[in-house]
């Protein structure tokens, strides 16, 4: 059984989210709000058998990232961010790592990441891998919508989503707002 690092990260008194590192590699940032035990719930039912512990030391890198990222709009620098996907498949894995290279600030339709990722009738799919996305916001998710420019389903709620392209599309300085 692995051995999973883990905190419940909280950014200017507002935000709280979960992280989780395997190995020096962050393998989980659960939605704005998620408890620790939904995000191992969250792991668990994709069949990830751990042995978590809490250790903000090891957290501590990704979590300073993602404050800047909340606080400041600074992209997230994703060569001192690696990541390490516990489940899903090559193809899933393919769609995430693509979701990577969308620039701050810029939405991709769900057509064009299936297109991007070779399987260009597989919109559907490619929907459905973006919903099991483990690293929410290092793995933007959210800057996926629909080809008609609605925003599509997202896991932490469409106001949330749409909180997040405002956030990136402004380049807003300071703490994002979800009012």
């Amino acid at each position: 059984m692995m051995d999973i690092s883990y905190d419940l990260v909280e950014v200017n008194k507002q935000i709280k989210f979960p992280v989780m590192v395997h190995e020096g590699r962050c393998c989980y940032v659960g939605p704005l709000g998620e408890t620790l035990e939904q995000a191992i719930a969250f792991l668990e039912n994709h069949k990830v058998k751990a042995n978590y512990r809490h250790n903000p030391h090891e957290v501590n890198l990704f979590a300073s990232q993602l404050a800047k990222y909340f606080t400041t709009g600074q992209a997230i620098d994703y060569s001192q961010f690696p990541v390490d996907f516990l489940y899903g498949t090559p193809w899933q894995h393919s769609i995430w790592h693509y979701l990577q290279s969308i620039p701050l600030g810029e939405t991709r339709s769900y057509s064009q990441v299936a297109q991007a990722t070779g399987r260009p009738r597989a919109t559907r799919a490619v929907g459905t891998a973006i919903g099991l996305n483990p690293i929410s916001f290092v793995v933007p998710c959210h800057r996926v919508i629909n080809k008609n420019g609605r925003l599509g389903g997202y896991r932490g709620g469409l106001n949330l989503k749409q909180s997040l392209l405002i956030h990136e599309q402004n380049s807003t300085v300071g703490l994002i707002s979800f009012t």
